[in-house]
């Protein structure tokens, strides 16, 4: 599954790549117009499906791409939950995910 942004098609095997050029995107204070739309909330929703994926024991898609792409998303998931950032990113959250019950610990 792919969903493409500004251009750029975003999957799970190139999320490292887009959260890389969103906190980038972040730090530079670009504009919401240039900046990828409702990224934070995209990033929630991969890091759901992929939480499915690895507790699947159908291993006919890529498991290490899956695990890979997990690593990816504990780091900067961990970053949004901080007691330091989560103001910031709290209204982004999909009200049906609780960022408490995600098992950052197991990538």
């Amino acid at each position: 599954k792919s969903i493409s942004l500004v251009g750029e098609f975003c999957n799970m095997f190139s999320l490292p790549h887009h959260i890389q050029c969103y906190e980038q995107q972040k730090r530079l204070k670009l504009l919401n117009t240039v900046r990828y739309p409702h990224f934070e909330v995209l990033v929630w929703c991969a890091a759901e499906q992929i939480q499915t994926l690895l507790a699947q024991k159908d291993f006919s898609y890529n498991r290490q791409g899956v695990v890979e792409a997990a690593k990816s998303l504990v780091a900067i998931l961990r970053k949004w939950i901080s007691k330091k950032e989560e103001h910031l990113h709290a209204q982004e959250i999909p009200p049906h995910i609780n960022p408490r019950m995600w098992p950052l610990d197991r990538a």
